[in-house]
């Protein structure tokens, strides 16, 4: 039973290590409900409750889809049904004072709620879409993108 079980688990796991030593987990889908995927290095995955997010991943939502993940800053980002959202960026590294987070909304809605960067450095978070960025400086934003 636990051999059978390892074998399961194992494959499971190398979905969610990072591609290269300088990546680290940024955050974790925290809220799913229906379904979303998950696009990381040219391949697709769907997404699951725990599954990490690393910088550079792209989330999708299918029409039925809505999630949530919370970052290591304790940002919160809601992704609405039928929206693409790319981890363009995002440091939060504060005994170095390197903060940064910056996501596209590609299509559809999103929902931000600020962490720990937007007190410590408003000025390093920014969510673009396809026809303008927005400069964050409260602590929670709802867009929509076409």
């Amino acid at each position: 039973m636990r051999s059978a079980l390892r074998l399961v688990l194992f494959p499971m796991i190398l979905l969610v290590l990072p591609t290269s030593a300088e990546e680290s987990i940024v955050g974790a889908v925290k809220t799913l409900s229906g379904n979303a995927s998950l696009q990381r290095d040219g391949s697709e995955y769907p997404l699951v409750i725990g599954m990490p997010i690393y910088q550079h991943d792209l989330v999708e939502t299918t029409v039925n889809g809505q999630l949530g993940i919370t970052f290591r800053d304790n940002s919160r980002i809601a992704i609405g049904p039928s929206s693409r959202v790319a981890i363009s960026q995002f440091a939060f590294k504060p005994a170095q004072r390197q903060y940064g987070f910056v996501v596209q909304l590609l299509h559809g809605t999103m929902e931000y709620i600020s962490g720990l960067t937007a007190k410590l450095s408003p000025n390093s978070i920014s969510i673009e879409t396809p026809t303008s960025t927005i400069a964050v400086r409260g602590t929670h934003l709802l867009t929509r993108a076409e």
